[in-house]
Parts: C-alpha cells; sequence; structure tokens
C-alpha cells in the first residue's frame, strides 16, 4: 500500500488506480483523507482508531465501505455516505464520539448492529426513503438525538438499535411498526405514527440477501413478524421454555444418581463395615 498513498501535513491522498484502501489503523498522524474514483472498497478496520483524522472526502462511485472502516475514529465530525452504498456494516462508525452531521444515500437499504453505536455527538439522522432495515444496536447510547423519523420503507426494524438513546423525546413512524416495543426502549418518548396515505406494509424482500419472496411467515431479528407488525414473544417464550426443561431434566438426572449411589453405599456398609 506503500506506494498507493500520499500522506503530506496530515492530509491522506490515495492515488487515482487503487481500487482497495486498507492498513491505516491506529495512525494518529492521519487528520483528513481524500479517495479517488478508482477505489471500490474501504477495507474492514481501514482506518479504525485514527483518533485525529477530521475529515473524509469518499467520491459517489460505487465504494463498498465494509464494517468497522471507521470504529473508534474520536475526532471524525462529519460524514456523507456516497450514493450506490445499499450497507453499512457492523460498526462501521461505531465510537465516532465527536460525530455530528451524517448523510445518507438514496441508495441505503441496511444499517447493520453498532454501525453508528455511541456517536454521542450526533445530532440528528435523516434515513432515507430506500431503508429497509435497521438492525440492533445500530444507534446505541447516541445520547444526543432528540427525534428520529422512520420512513415507510421500513420492513425490519429492532428496537433495540436506539437503545441508550435517552434522550429522544419524539418518534415518528411512516411506517406500521409496534408502538409499544418501542416504548419499551424510549420510555421518555412520544410516539407519533404517521401512515401515508395509500401506505401497505411491504412484503417482499430483496432476494440478494435473503431466499424468500415473500415474508409472509418470517420473524424479523427482534422477534416481530413483519407483515402484522405485532411483537412474536412466542419465539422467546418457547426459547425459555425449551431451557428450562433442559434444565428440570438435569435435575432429575442428578437426583437419581444421587439415589443410586446412596442405596449402593448403604448396601456396600452393610455387607462390609457391620
Amino acid at each position: 500500500m506503500a506506494d498507493n498513498f500520499k500522506l503530506e501535513n496530515g492530509h491522506l491522498v490515495i492515488k487515482d488506480g487503487t481500487t482497495s484502501v486498507n492498513g491505516f489503523c491506529g495512525r494518529e498522524d492521519i487528520l483528513s483523507v481524500e479517495i479517488p474514483d478508482s477505489v471500490t472498497e474501504i477495507a474492514i478496520g481501514a482506518f479504525q482508531r485514527c483518533v485525529n483524522l477530521t475529515e473524509v472526502e469518499i467520491p459517489d462511485s460505487g465504494v463498498d465501505i465494509l464494517p468497522s472502516a471507521f470504529k473508534d475514529c474520536k475526532s471524525l465530525v462529519s460524514i456523507s455516505v456516497p450514493q450506490g452504498i445499499e450497507e453499512l456494516g457492523d460498526l462501521t462508525f461505531s465510537g465516532c464520539e465527536s460525530l455530528e452531521n451524517v448523510s445518507l444515500p438514496d441508495t441505503l437499504e441496511r444499517i447493520c448492529v453498532s454501525t453508528f453505536g455511541d456517536c454521542k455527538s450526533l445530532k440528528s439522522i435523516k434515513f432515507p426513503e430506500s431503508l429497509i432495515d435497521i438492525e440492533i444496536y445500530a444507534f446505541e447510547n447516541c445520547t444526543s438525538l432528540k427525534q428520529i423519523e422512520l420512513p415507510a420503507s421500513i420492513i425490519w426494524f429492532d428496537p433495540q438499535a436506539f437503545a441508550g438513546c435517552d434522550n429522544i423525546k419524539k418518534v415518528i413512524l411512516h411506517c406500521d411498526l409496534d408502538e409499544d416495543e418501542i416504548a419499551e426502549v424510549l420510555p421518555n418518548a412520544k410516539i407519533v405514527k404517521q401512515l401515508p396515505q395509500g401506505y401497505k406494509r411491504p412484503e417482499v424482500w430483496d432476494e440478494k440477501d435473503d431466499e424468500c419472496d415473500n415474508k409472509s411467515d418470517v420473524e424479523t431479528r427482534s422477534g416481530k413478524d413483519i407483515n402484522t407488525g405485532k411483537g412474536n414473544d412466542k419465539m422467546f417464550r418457547n426459547k425459555f421454555e425449551e431451557w428450562a426443561l433442559y434444565i428440570i431434566i438435569l435435575g432429575l438426572v442428578l437426583f437419581m444418581l444421587y439415589e443410586i449411589i446412596l442405596i449402593i453405599w448403604t448396601i456396600v456398609k452393610s455387607i462390609f463395615f457391620e
């Protein structure tokens, strides 16, 4: 990678023709980054823990930003996610505690686990109408958020996506999600449902991510049926009951072994010691 970049006065320029950016993890001498159109991938952890990085220029040229690419870049103030990106992977901007402004593209479909976790300075976020999935802990502990507005395109949503966001005072739903589940995670928020005229809950999932076309009998990560929007607590109760049954059976087996050993000891004692 040494021949593919130039670093001068803290400004890192990736040279044109480079396709993958990697290998800058933990560099404290990088203050800003300029990425050319030729880059198609910012690799896992590429700029992780670049604690003095404040500015990144990413072109709208179809680049993929992989998990943890900018994790713990504690001085990063703003980021404009380029057009063409469909998914932001796990922990991509997690721990960017100075991040205040985020611009998301109209092509974005999925925000993964802890993508913006612990971005404590993030004041607002506007979700595009293309977004269909917000996963668990996506915005965990974003304590500066005051309001969120979820678009009608949402299919999968885990309420724990906003766990620890105690200062959110208002949630506007343009999609048919379970208000009670959201209220459990955000008890201080006023939840307002504003479904657009003619709204119909989406049922078709992108085939490139899931094999089934119709999600009528598929449960979300939060245990919610995506067609009804109702909480599916049965899934969790069944799992709990299964483990409880295992524990009870194990207890009975141990008790029976104890009784057998006690009987054998009594017999042996009566034969050899009396």
